[in-house]
């Protein structure tokens, strides 16, 4: 009960809320003999325009964690929140929702539609919400010249190098301004010239206020985040705090990636 002169409490505005909070989540795949615990318990929190990545041996849970937080799996226990909303809970149908107009993913392996043109690969996410033709391509275009690619908008992605479709997944996936860009490995499969082209992108809307929670295996990546996180056997070992310091040892972050 409020004294007088006291007004009731508000739910807060989710636009205040920080981008991601994670509490306790854990994640088991498989049953019984088999079953196997992916996620032991994480807690993190990332701020909107903060660039968070999470290094760590193969089989540390990164990737599960990625997709948790994304809305793309569900969890098995603890609370995930996106952008003041609450996902681990959500259903399926919810989720897809906030998938839509929240998130974006690029992954290692671009996951582009053979049949669409890079123009019209960019443009599918932009229609699913709502936006008009026109628009949309414009939008796409625009995207696409950014990255270097306008003059390959109308080829198919088997028409494509390997550098170059995930620069269309990547205009895919920056199209839609998402609260949190997800990025699972963006230069895992490039070589260095084509990763760095990624790389600048991912600079440059980082700059103009982009979240990213990225998992690499490259320092070299990684140390253009804000922080790294360290994860190991389904939990998180370890913080760095990348713009704390002048200059980052390379050292440093491959002990963070081993754990």
């Amino acid at each position: 009960m409020t004294d007088p002169g006291e007004t009731e409490p508000t739910d807060s505005d989710p636009t205040e809320q920080p981008a991601i909070e994670a509490h306790g989540v854990h994640r088991t795949l498989g049953q019984g003999a088999s079953a196997t615990t992916v996620l032991r318990g994480v807690s993190l929190q990332i701020e909107r325009g903060e660039w968070v990545a999470i290094m760590g041996p193969s089989g540390s849970g990164k990737t599960t964690l990625l997709h948790a937080l994304g809305g793309l799996d569900h969890v098995d226990g603890g609370t995930i929140h996106l952008g003041g909303h609450e996902i681990s809970a959500a259903t399926e149908t919810e989720r897809a929702r906030l998938r839509r107009t929240e998130v974006a993913f690029v992954f290692q392996q671009y996951n582009l539609l053979s049949d669409l043109s890079a123009l019209d690969n960019v443009c599918l996410p932009l229609r699913m919400i709502g936006r008009g033709r026109r628009s949309a391509r414009q939008a796409a275009r625009a995207m696409l010249d950014e990255l270097g690619l306008d003059d390959r908008r109308l080829a198919y992605p088997a028409e494509l190098s390997g550098g170059e479709q995930q620069r269309v997944a990547l205009a895919r996936a920056l199209v839609v301004e998402p609260l949190v860009l997800f990025a699972d490995e963006p230069t895992g499969a490039l070589d260095t010239a084509a990763g760095d082209i990624v790389l600048d992108a991912l600079r440059r809307h980082h700059g103009d206020g982009q979240t990213i929670a990225m998992v690499t295996h490259d320092h070299r990546v990684a140390s253009a985040a804000d922080r790294v996180l360290s994860m190991r056997d389904g939990e998180l070992t370890d913080e760095h705090r990348l713009r704390a310091v002048h200059a980052i040892d390379a050292q440093n972050l491959i002990s963070l990636e081993l754990g």
